[in-house]
């Protein structure tokens, strides 16, 4: 009865057409207007030496679940956990020695998801977490600047690799909100 329960649920999140391309052309989701993934997300990262993403689990996912359930609605979908090290990418979400990554992605279309997923955001940020750059990401740029301590090195080899570029080269409005680009 589980495995028939669970088979409904992930065949209406499922994808109803498969297709096949290179990976950039499918992730873009031109082709299907983003109803190919049926699910909305939030990943923050953390100092798993700190402890930081445990008070994020405990006091602030579960008490979100929490409110929303109080409110009569539901929370469908999963958290993860994953351990990394750290990138030395400039502008890495894997900062620190152990990084921890908690990510949660709700089903889309149940009411609440989108109240849920900004407090989390919120509340992440509040515990020095650092928001996936992939998944929502509502962050300013005195939060990207908060979170990336080499926000300044990451302009200024964005600054060689562009030149004399043409601009608009590597900009948008996802970037210039950041505070991502180089500052004139």
């Amino acid at each position: 009865m589980i495995r028939r329960a669970l088979a409904a649920v992930i065949g209406r999140a499922r994808p109803r057409v498969t297709a096949c391309d290179v990976g950039y052309e499918l992730m873009d989701l031109a082709e299907t207007g983003g109803e190919c993934y049926r699910a909305d997300s939030m990943e923050a990262f953390f100092d798993a030496h700190a402890g930081a993403h445990i008070d994020f689990v405990e006091q602030d996912l579960f008490a979100a679940f929490e409110e929303s359930a109080k409110a009569g609605r539901t929370v469908a979908g999963y958290v993860s956990l994953r351990f990394t090290r750290r990138s030395s990418a400039l502008l890495a979400m894997q900062r620190w020695d152990v990084t921890c990554s908690v990510e949660v992605a709700l089903l889309k279309g149940i009411e609440g998801n989108a109240e849920v997923l900004n407090t989390l955001e919120l509340a992440a940020l509040q515990r020095g977490g650092t928001i996936h750059w992939g998944q929502r990401n509502g962050t300013d740029a005195a939060a990207v600047a908060a979170s990336y301590p080499e926000l300044e090195r990451w302009r200024k080899r964005l600054t060689e690799i562009i030149g004399d570029g043409r601009p608009g080269t590597f900009d948008n409005d996802f970037c210039s909100a950041r505070g991502l680009e180089p500052q004139p």
